[in-house]
């Protein structure tokens, strides 16, 4: 599982250009993040799909449960073991939530949880991206500065703090959950099979709500990626100018520029 220490630390990083980044636009403070930021499970699930509540789920909940017409948008990179536990502990939750999941690799780290959700509370609002991903960093316009490693060195590195501590961790571009996030920033949320950033999608299942997953048609496909299928990755990579325009503003702001 994830770790609460690597998001303060990141924060922390954040927190050095927040200056920078506020006087562009409202930023959210470094203490506010800190304040919302609560360790789930690291472990996973036994074969029931659940186990115990943790911070983690227990936040969902609580956030779930606020008065607020809007609904609450649940990105989960890595296991979805801390949403099973949420909507196991209190499955009202699920009318107020929307679910982007990351999942293949991710999935598999804790199978029982995703199967948990996927056979018992079939009223769940969900986008299951197994393959879509791929398009954040695989195909599209990958000409001059927006190649994987010559964007990353032009236009991240040396950009601020923010910029500094990705290239160290990453010297190119293979950020593949961020799909979850472009889905929200770019075409209309509460419809999956439209365009957006973050990917276009197919009904799934008859679920109801439905749950949506990747294109399977040829066009929406790049060659494999290491062997992996990459359904649906065009309908990401399409955009990757535009994102990774996007992109390159904020890390110039957090540069002071």
């Amino acid at each position: 599982g994830g770790r609460k220490a690597d998001i303060l630390e990141m924060i922390d990083v954040y927190e050095t250009d927040y200056s920078n980044l506020n006087s562009h636009a409202s930023f959210p403070t470094p203490q506010s993040l800190r304040d919302v930021t609560k360790q789930g499970a690291i472990d996973v699930s036994p074969s029931a799909g659940y186990s115990s509540a943790t911070d983690g789920s227990n936040w969902i909940v609580s956030r779930a449960n606020v008065s607020d017409p809007r609904p609450l948008w649940i990105l989960v990179w890595g296991s979805i073991t801390d949403l099973a536990q949420a909507v196991h502990d209190d499955p009202s939750i699920k009318g107020k939530i929307r679910v982007y999941s990351i999942g293949s690799w991710n999935s598999d780290q804790d199978m029982n949880a995703r199967n948990y959700l996927y056979n018992n509370h079939s009223d769940m609002w969900w986008i299951e991206n197994n393959t879509t991903y791929f398009g954040m960093f695989w195909g599209g316009d990958q000409s001059g500065d927006l190649g994987n490693d010559t964007f990353v060195e032009q236009h991240v590195r040396y950009h601020g703090a923010l910029g500094d501590f990705y290239y160290s961790k990453l010297p190119t571009l293979k950020m593949g959950d961020t799909p979850s996030v472009l889905y929200l920033l770019d075409g209309d949320p509460d419809q999956p099979t439209t365009p957006h950033w973050g990917g276009m999608f197919r009904l799934e299942s008859v679920h109801t709500p439905p749950v949506w997953t990747d294109r399977t048609e040829p066009e929406y496909a790049e060659p494999d990626w290491n062997g992996w299928n990459t359904n649906g990755a065009k309908t990401v990579n399409v955009h990757r100018e535009a994102f990774l325009r996007d992109w390159q503003t904020r890390m110039d702001w957090a540069d002071g520029q």
